[in-house]
């Protein structure tokens, strides 16, 4: 649906109207994210207090590529679930996508919307989430998506007696326990001792 006359642009005094993924030329902005879905709804008139949720940003014909999550241009784990809405006006007709350009994935539809996964590949590298979309009547629109792949560190620390910080370290810790129980011993000792003295004396 696309509205450009100036003043009152819908009006809606029933019930269970659906507005969604419509151009307002008096609500075009903001659009943050670059999704071509405007951040704010846009209010209908009248006393149903209908809005639309998915404003378009720009008015074009063809499908709307929206994607869910996570958030684009963002670090995500391999195998992080991508979620993608594809919706039109009319019916869909198929939808294609694929990683970093390499071989077309596609699927044939007959439905106004439709919410896809892919799942990001792994490696360290930046990834391209390419996104084809075509209405019955073959309007294409396309979307990117940018993705980079984190990794998982397992650091594992082993300490070898024989170099110089590690040895050390050692030492220090076994000459205390040791020195520590032999004086222990000592005092234990001279204890006894002075127990027996008294005792031939008496």
């Amino acid at each position: 649906m696309s509205n450009n006359n100036t003043g009152i642009q819908a009006f809606d005094d029933s019930t269970n109207n659906l507005f969604q993924f419509n151009y307002w030329n008096d609500l075009t902005n903001p659009d943050i994210d670059g999704n071509l879905i405007v951040d704010l709804p846009y209010v209908i008139d009248g006393s149903a207090n209908n809005q639309d949720n998915y404003p378009l940003s720009i008015f074009f014909l063809g499908p709307i590529i929206t994607l869910i999550s996570p958030t684009n241009n963002t670090f995500q784990l391999a195998g992080t679930v991508i979620i993608i809405n594809v919706t039109d006006s009319i019916v869909l007709g198929q939808m294609k996508y694929n990683w970093d350009g390499c071989g077309n994935s596609t699927v044939l539809l007959s439905n106004s919307s439709f919410v896809f996964n892919a799942f990001l590949p792994s490696s360290g590298i930046p990834h391209t989430l390419i996104v084809y979309a075509m209405d019955s009547f073959g309007n294409w629109h396309s979307r990117q998506f940018y993705f980079i792949t984190e990794y998982t560190e397992t650091t594992t620390t082993i300490i070898i007696n024989n170099t110089i910080t590690t040895t050390s370290t050692l030492e220090t810790k076994t000459e205390t326990q040791t020195t520590g129980g032999f004086g222990l011993l000592i005092l234990l000792g001279g204890f006894i001792g002075v127990l027996l003295l008294r005792k031939k004396k008496s």
